[in-house]
């Protein structure tokens, strides 16, 4: 039995993304896509499911993200309890869990195989002491986009200090200091020091990244299936960061480079993908990726793509059409994956 297509959207109709991360794309416009490519689709809101008995089941379920975390873990419960009824997420739970959660992300990349750079992803800075990383290396929080919680630390002494300042919930030391002297000085009965510290702390979870020198640039690859859009982005002026830099190029590729960028997008099993990748000058390296809410400012701004045919890669203009090439992209990857299921298709 043929399987039907259900689109996710978020609070008033959203469905990420725009080059603005706050605009959605033109629902009318992917549904009618869908639609002429055999694949007319029904549409619920989250909140919908959250609300009434989940009737959906044997489809494919298209979702986006949102950059709220808390609505992000909102739609996560909702994915998952649509899982126990049978249907597909595309992309699948361990890409969602990936968006803004480069810990996990870590984890899934070893899981298919990607290996380099190694990372150590630690949820304690308890546990720094079981390893002995390379310095300088690079410190990442799990969340946040354009660099934000990237840092370059040069010694074990600026790492741990640099983790303890990442303990940013005031409002707890506040009440455990607060907590602490009451209890110390009017009831000093209740006073016990080891559960004030167990139940007030903060732990950080925290990502270190090998340090890969000299880099001048890094490039941006968005995957849409068999369409590879790329650019590259320059490194901040006295720094060493590329993404958010807002300096980008568009121009020709070398072939390794795509070469790389197929390998790693067939390993991580995804319809649309944003590739963070860079090259040494002897290897190259997935530094991050993405697979939902995609800023998409590369096809968007792009004036065509790149495609294998017959083992050589090929430049096509090509308008863009953000839309198109999104339902294109999910209804091509359903037919590879899942077509002994679809035999009409």
């Amino acid at each position: 039995m043929k399987r039907s297509l259900i689109i996710l959207t978020c609070y008033d109709d959203f469905f990420g993304q725009q080059v603005e991360a706050w605009v959605s794309l033109d629902m009318e416009k992917l549904k009618a896509t869908f639609a002429g490519l055999g694949y007319p689709p029904r549409v619920y809101s989250y909140h919908q499911l959250a609300n009434n008995p989940i009737d959906i089941e044997n489809s494919y379920i298209v979702y986006s993200g949102n950059p709220d975390r808390e609505y992000y873990m909102y739609a996560e419960d909702i994915l998952l309890m649509l899982l126990k009824h049978n249907n597909i997420l595309i992309p699948s739970f361990d890409v969602n869990r990936c968006h803004e959660n480069k810990g996990y992300q870590e984890l899934y990349k070893r899981q298919v195989g990607i290996e380099d750079p190694r990372s150590i992803y630690l949820g304690s800075i308890r546990e720094l002491h079981n390893y002995k990383p390379g310095f300088p290396l690079v410190f990442k929080l799990p969340f946040g986009a354009a660099s934000r919680h990237v840092r370059l630390i040069k010694s074990r002494k600026k790492l741990i200090k640099h983790i303890k300042s990442c303990d940013t919930l005031w409002r707890n030391h506040l009440k455990r200091f607060l907590k602490e002297r009451v209890k110390k000085y009017l009831l000093p009965f209740r006073y016990v020091r080891e559960y004030d510290e167990y139940f007030l702390k903060q732990d950080v979870r925290h990502i270190l990244q090998p340090y890969i020198p000299n880099l001048e640039n890094d490039y941006k690859v968005l995957v849409f299936f068999d369409k590879y859009y790329v650019f590259k982005r320059l490194v901040r002026r006295r720094d060493f960061r590329a993404s958010g830099s807002g300096k980008f190029l568009f121009e020709t590729p070398p072939d390794a480079l795509l070469d790389y960028a197929e390998e790693v997008y067939d390993q991580l099993d995804l319809p649309i993908a944003g590739l963070d990748i860079c090259f040494n000058g002897k290897m190259h390296y997935l530094l991050e990726f993405q697979g939902i809410h995609i800023g998409p400012i590369g096809i968007v701004r792009s004036t065509g793509f790149y495609n294998r045919d017959k083992n050589r890669w090929q430049f096509t203009e090509e308008r863009p059409d953000l839309e198109r090439e999104y339902a294109s992209a999910v209804v091509k990857y359903i037919r590879k994956k899942y077509d002994h299921e679809n035999p009409d298709h």
